[in-house]
């Protein structure tokens, strides 16, 4: 008798063993899916439906994995005076179930140009603040070709290149 006629034998083991079957075929699925056009579709719908402060995000063309990496032809930003924020050619690589652990862990983020318009207009504050479930973040590459900030963001107009990799923890006291 092999070992696949012993694991069906009883039927508790069957059931055990279609159960983790399923379960494997599930999560086969699930990551198929997180590189189709539809799933795409509805996380640009997702973070074009948040507002925080007024803030309103567009995002183009995502495409890619969802569960590692990501790029988006443009991101904008925009207040109740128009874009104050646009960044072109964006390239993510992370690890979204990091998340589970509070952990945002980015290993690159690229851009091929950051343009800052203006200063953005805020709306108020939330009387109430949440916690974020972030307790760490990690960002161990950051390339950005071209930083344009526009006279008046932060004096007269100017033009950078960055590079580099920040770490943080949550500071309790």
């Amino acid at each position: 008798m092999s070992w696949v006629s012993d694991l069906f034998a009883r039927p508790w083991r069957r059931y055990v063993a279609y159960g983790g079957l399923a379960v494997v075929g599930l999560l086969i699925v699930l990551r198929l899916f997180a590189f189709t056009p539809f799933a795409h579709s509805f996380v640009e719908s997702r973070v074009e439906a948040m507002s925080v402060r007024g803030q309103v995000i567009e995002l183009d063309r995502l495409r890619g994995d969802l569960l590692g990496r990501l790029k988006a032809d443009r991101l904008t930003i925009a207040d109740a005076d128009g874009t104050w924020l646009t960044v072109e050619q964006v390239d993510l690589k992370w690890s979204p179930f990091a998340l589970l652990g509070g952990h945002l862990d980015l290993a690159h983020v690229r851009a091929d140009l950051i343009g800052v318009a203006r200063r953005p207009v805020l709306g108020p504050a939330p009387k109430e603040t949440q916690a974020s479930p972030i307790d760490r973040m990690d960002l161990r590459a950051l390339d950005i070709a071209t930083l344009n900030l526009a006279g008046g963001v932060a004096g007269p107009a100017q033009s950078y290149a960055l590079s580099g990799r920040v770490s943080t923890e949550r500071l309790t006291g």
